[in-house]
């Protein structure tokens, strides 16, 4: 009969101890467990392997004669003393006697022979489900923001200090781990699971207070293993910050202040832990950046206060934060806002000199530079003008001075600034400014003049829209002035000199400057600009389509004017628009004709009855009920005293029908009452 060797006879025995601990594996992990069976009771001799490489022990006081999962598997096995035991029983170990008792065990469990055993193990690695912190109860596995709002109820519904040390360390590199993963992906992220990952942050770090100050053995290693870390707080301000969006995103404003309301209860809540002596917590640089980039985003009066005193306690501060923070202060509503900002910029670069560094740039960028330039334009001060032109030369001095990189050289929105700066003065100095920096840029550029932009079509349109606030104001030559600019424009578009010719908006901009205007001509050319954008929409441009705002305001140009066949040309206009403006119709719900459609019709009515051509008049009136408008009081009134007026022979019986016509309407509830809006 063959003799085993002790190291031999050592192996069999832990095939064997390896086959009974892959039963009971079996029998615990028949269906997935979910953390809350981690919590409620005590973890089984198979799930304990399976999440740890160390076994641990099973809860002392469960009752002998357990299912086979409940096993104590002691903290070490003494494999070689179970063979020796073996080999004394067995008086030097006769392999067949061992094998024969190995065979009626794996027989009891209707395994096969012992000769199958290493494959059956196998077999059944293979088949034995696997327990990972994320299964639970259902079809389908459940999505990382499932798991984590899972992880939270159960927490929710366990007291605090009731859970195992264990357990709690499982839970927090579980949370860890998925918030991680949702972070990989931050358009994951909504309200909902930024706020449970920070009630998860709040509980764990209430549970190692709990543990740290019991008068109890917990061992202090498994203490500090639960110990609030400064990644569990930069996560959970991670995910509101992705709440938030990018930069070029903005969240919704009724959402804002509730997000930066967590984000600040976050970031006291780590600074007071940090003053109560958890000096590991002390805020870092990456948290300050999500902390100001997120306090940044609010438009909300007094929102540049508190970036402000957020920044101000900031020892190193980064180019980053400083690129943050300028922006707000110069949107802010206060007065001095663009002063401020600009101050905080100098500063800025002193510290972080725009350059180049492995060929990128490092430093404080043009755009921080532009959004200062834009608060001068937007300052509504006489002096706001001038500060700008001086910062646009502080940005090439700087540039000059830290290697010509051509990094904060002015750039169109530079210049486009500029020009808004003077176009805001609303006053004939300001608008010529505007026109003169526009046509140097335009020179400049055209002359080959190196890092000079090509003007924008913002560019233009703020230049021509200084000329147009100005006629509107009765300026005499402003609208000229406008007209001038926009041809220009044309040539130069046509000539193939620049990429772009005028569009919608830069039309619309003219055409209202002459509409507005007092010349005599200005009805005329703010047609004329009208026939060809009309013209550009019949070849195809859907942008160029006129609008019935535009068609209405130069028909009202033409009854305001002083032309003696002005309101023939209104009525001309009208009919030759008549199809653009009655499609407007569909416009509005239920039917109803919109207000600016029914006023056109109603000034026309008007401009006849001012004339004192009372019968055109009461032609639009009844036009005006045959397309379903409801005209209002004045409207009769206005025939009435015309007719009263030209007091011709038929005046009474027109008033008459006048009147008859107003009284069945008002029967029938169309007549709008002279005081309704």
């Amino acid at each position: 009969m063959n003799r085993l060797s002790k190291m031999e006879l050592l192996a069999l025995v832990f095939i064997g101890m390896l086959h009974q601990l892959s039963h009971a594996f079996t029998i615990s992990c028949g269906s997935r467990r979910s953390f809350r069976s981690v919590i409620d009771q005590p973890a089984s001799a198979s799930l304990l392997v399976c999440q740890s490489t160390t076994a641990k022990e099973v809860d002392p006081t469960a009752a002998e004669g357990e299912d086979d999962e409940n096993l104590n598997m002691g903290d070490d096995i003494d494999f070689e003393e179970i063979a020796d035991a073996f080999l004394n029983d067995f008086g030097e170990g006769d392999v067949e006697s061992i094998e024969l008792l190995l065979q009626d065990e794996m027989e009891d469990e209707g395994e096969g022979n012992p000769e199958m055993v290493e494959s059956q193990l196998a077999e059944e690695e293979d088949s034995t489900p696997k327990i990972e912190p994320t299964d639970i109860d259902n079809d389908e596995a459940p999505t990382d923001q499932e798991e984590l709002v899972e992880i939270w109820e159960m927490l929710e519904e366990t007291p605090a200090g009731t859970i195992d040390m264990d357990d709690l360390v499982l839970v927090k590199d579980s949370i860890e781990t998925i918030l991680d993963s949702l972070l990989q992906d931050k358009e994951q992220i909504d309200m909902t699971l930024a706020e449970t990952a920070e009630q998860l942050l709040f509980r764990m770090v209430q549970e190692w207070k709990i543990m740290a100050e019991a008068d109890s053995d917990v061992d202090k290693d498994q203490i500090e293993m639960i110990e609030p870390t400064e990644t569990d707080f930069l996560m959970v301000l991670k995910a509101w910050e992705a709440v938030c969006g990018k930069d070029n995103e903005r969240i919704n404003t009724n959402d804002l202040p509730e997000v930066i309301s967590h984000v600040m209860k976050v970031f006291n809540f780590e600074k007071s832990l940090v003053q109560n002596g958890l000096a590991s917590l002390e805020p870092t640089t990456e948290m300050y950046e999500i902390v100001l980039h997120v306090l940044a985003k609010s438009r909300a009066r007094g929102g540049d206060r508190l970036v402000w005193s957020v920044f101000e306690e900031i020892e190193n501060k980064s180019a980053y934060m400083y690129s943050t923070v300028i922006p707000c202060l110069a949107r802010s509503r206060d007065r001095g806002a663009a002063d401020r900002a600009e101050q905080v910029l100098k500063e800025a670069v002193e510290k972080f000199p725009p350059g180049m560094v492995n060929g990128k740039p490092t430093g404080i960028q043009i755009d921080t530079f532009n959004v200062i330039l834009t608060a001068w334009a937007k300052s509504g001060l006489d002096y706001g003008p001038q500060r700008a032109e001086q910062l646009m030369v502080f940005m090439d001095s700087t540039d000059t001075e830290n290697g010509n990189h051509g990094l904060i050289k002015p750039n169109i929105y530079s210049f486009t600034s500029l020009i808004d700066a003077y176009a805001q003065q609303t006053d004939w100095d300001g608008a010529a400014q505007s026109e003169r920096i526009l046509r140097r840029l335009v020179e400049q550029y055209l002359s080959g003049e190196e890092n000079i932009p090509e003007p924008s079509v913002a560019s233009w349109t703020i230049a021509i829209s200084a000329w147009s606030r100005l006629s509107k104001k009765g300026f005499r030559g402003a609208a000229h002035r406008a007209g001038n600019l926009l041809s220009s424009m044309e040539d130069l578009h046509q000539e193939g000199k620049i990429g772009f010719g005028p569009d919608a908006i830069l039309y619309v901009t003219c055409m209202n400057a002459y509409a507005f205007s007092k010349i005599e001509e200005g009805p005329a050319k703010a047609e004329e600009i009208l026939d060809l954008t009309n013209e550009l929409y019949l070849e195809g441009d859907e942008s160029m389509k006129p609008s019935v705002r535009s068609i209405g305001i130069i028909i009202d140009a033409w009854i305001r004017s002083n032309s003696t066949d002005a309101m023939e040309e209104a009525e001309v206009l009208l009919e030759r628009y008549e199809d653009i403006i009655d499609s407007s119709e569909s416009q509005n719900d239920g039917g109803e004709v919109p207000d600016q459609v029914r006023d056109i019709y109603r000034n026309v009515l008007f401009g006849w009855a001012k004339k004192g051509f009372p019968e055109q008049a009461q032609h639009y009136l009844t036009v005006m009920i045959e397309k379903g408008m409801k005209p209002d009081c004045i409207c009769y009134d206005k025939i009435i005293d015309s007719n009263t007026q030209l007091n011709d022979e038929g005046a009474f019986k027109r008033t008459y029908q006048v009147f008859e016509l107003m009284e069945a309407n008002r029967k029938i509830g169309d007549v709008i009452p002279m005081n309704a809006p």
